[in-house]
């Protein structure tokens, strides 16, 4: 079996079968042939989804020592927002829902599938959870001023007018998907840095005229 430890076998079947509707296989042969054992239907999906644990596995061998210190170094920015977001196009209808928001006349929830005009209405307005680092850096002033079930203020952005209500930050942990995308970053990474290597080798093999 390509790329995997003949200890790790057992554990690879089981992941790569897991939730599928047929028996895996005793083994996984390197040349592939047990895939040819599987239902048509199933062989693509099934190959799509080894190839990612044999890329994910490619990963972990070359960058693992790097992951640890990577996450440190980006912390702050892996701290996931939950928050509730109500879209509106009209100033003043924004701020009379802001204040019956304010005077507990109706949630955030009952508004925001009512009033907001983005998709986010039809989950009662709620947002996330989402990296900090990918909120928009104007909404994340805001949502980070706000303590759990604290409402912002309207704010203008971009031709809408939103209203902002902190659901509650979870604190960055080095979870599985959070070590896959820092495990990704690492080998893009390198990568930039050869191709930035490569280019200007390339630029010299251009030919000049006379």
């Amino acid at each position: 079996m390509r790329q995997f430890p003949a200890e790790q076998e057992a554990q690879i079947i089981a992941q790569l079968f897991k939730g599928a509707s047929i028996a895996p296989p005793a083994h996984l042969d390197a040349e592939g042939q047990w895939l040819a054992y599987l239902p048509a239907e199933l062989r693509g999906p099934m190959q799509k989804r080894f190839d990612k644990m044999r890329w994910n596995h490619w990963l972990e061998q070359n960058y693992s020592n790097e992951v640890e210190a990577l996450f440190l170094e980006r912390r702050a920015g892996l701290e996931r927002l939950v928050y509730r977001m109500l879209r509106l196009r009209d100033q003043g209808v924004a701020e009379e829902l802001y204040l019956c928001l304010l005077e507990g006349e109706s949630s955030f929830a009952e508004l925001a599938t009512r009033f907001s005009k983005g998709d986010e209405r039809f989950w009662g307005g709620l947002t996330g959870p989402v990296a900090v680092g990918q909120v928009d850096p104007r909404l994340r002033e805001r949502l980070l001023r706000l303590g759990s079930g604290q409402i912002a203020p309207p704010l203008r952005l971009d031709g809408w007018v939103l209203i902002l209500q902190m659901e509650r930050r979870l604190p960055a942990s080095l979870s599985s998907a959070v070590r896959q995308q820092l495990l990704q970053e690492l080998f893009e990474r390198d990568l930039q840095q050869a191709v930035e290597a490569i280019t200007p080798l390339q630029a010299s093999w251009i030919p000049t005229d006379g």
